[in-house]
């Protein structure tokens, strides 16, 4: 409905979200997307010091199929999540990348970039997504081509597994068990 509503347009659609800025590498996604098939749509939702020269790039690539949003707030983005059919980052790097954990939780695939701690400690490839390598574009197109079918409840389990109680759980017995060595 979302799709009908805002005239996204794809038979495929994906999003990424996220700063546009020289980090977060979308001009190599943008360069990927030049091969990529021109029903699929790719949608890129955020602001940064790069927005102009990625809608620039785009324009002048005449990727049709590729489409700006400005930041949006949670609710907002997380409608956008439910309405894509993956979710792609190709950061440079990132300490842990939040953004993937999201995206799972509504159960998307993810793509990302094996510089994200998210990336490689919460995807498993071909059952909740793709980690890939920024060095290899085949790889990612390989990943942005593939087949997304069933992994949807993979990442939705995964992200039940990885849930902020969770983490909680996992630190206090962290923390007892180290109690318990000194004394």
């Amino acid at each position: 409905a979302l799709r009908k509503e805002r005239g996204i347009e794809g038979s495929r659609v994906f999003l990424c979200s996220g700063q546009l800025i020289e980090r977060k590498n979308v001009s190599q996604l943008l360069s990927c997307w030049t091969r990529m098939d021109k029903k699929d749509a790719l949608l890129l939702t955020g602001e940064g010091s790069q927005k102009p020269a990625l809608e620039k790039q785009a324009k002048e690539w005449n990727l049709t199929n590729v489409r700006f949003l400005p930041y949006l707030p949670h609710d907002e983005l997380f409608r956008y999540f439910r309405a894509a059919d993956a979710f792609v980052t190709l950061s440079k790097e990132d300490i842990y990348g939040h953004v993937i954990n999201e995206a799972l939780s509504q159960g998307l695939p993810v793509i990302a970039s094996q510089n994200m701690n998210a990336a490689v400690h919460l995807i498993r490839n071909g059952i909740n997504g793709y980690v890939i390598s920024l060095d290899d574009e085949n790889g990612i197109l390989g990943a942005l081509n593939s087949s997304f079918e069933g992994m949807g409840e993979h990442a939705l389990q995964t992200a039940r597994q990885n849930t902020i109680e969770a983490s909680a759980k996992e630190h206090l017995r962290f923390f007892s068990a180290l109690l318990e060595e000194k004394e």
